[in-house]
């Protein structure tokens, strides 16, 4: 209910042949707070940055993150964006944002 995790990759493109190039930085920074009894307010900010020509980030759709950071966070390029189609070119890029507050 209460707590903090927080996320930190860093990936390059360069050690094997492949279609992209470039490096990559994800943080995923994440805050609970208890507020009473079983209900809890969570907070979340993702940045994503990308060097060269890498993998895109791709935001939107409504497919649910977990609830928690997984142990492999490598190569993960899609974000959930409720209310957004992930086919949208416009949420496609090297860099990306993404905060959230949630009340559960």
């Amino acid at each position: 209910n209460s707590g903090r995790q927080v996320s930190f990759s860093a990936e390059t493109s360069e050690l094997l042949s492949s279609d992209y190039s470039g490096k990559v930085y994800t943080i995923d920074w994440r805050e609970f707070f208890q507020l009473a009894d079983e209900h809890t307010l969570a907070l979340r900010f993702v940045q994503g940055w990308g060097t060269e020509n890498p993998r895109p980030f791709r935001l939107g759709g409504e497919v649910a993150d977990s609830f928690f950071i997984t142990e492999n966070n490598l190569n993960q390029r899609s974000y959930a964006l409720r209310g957004y189609d992930k086919a949208l070119a416009q949420l496609r890029g090297r860099r990306m944002q993404l905060a959230s507050v949630e009340y559960r």
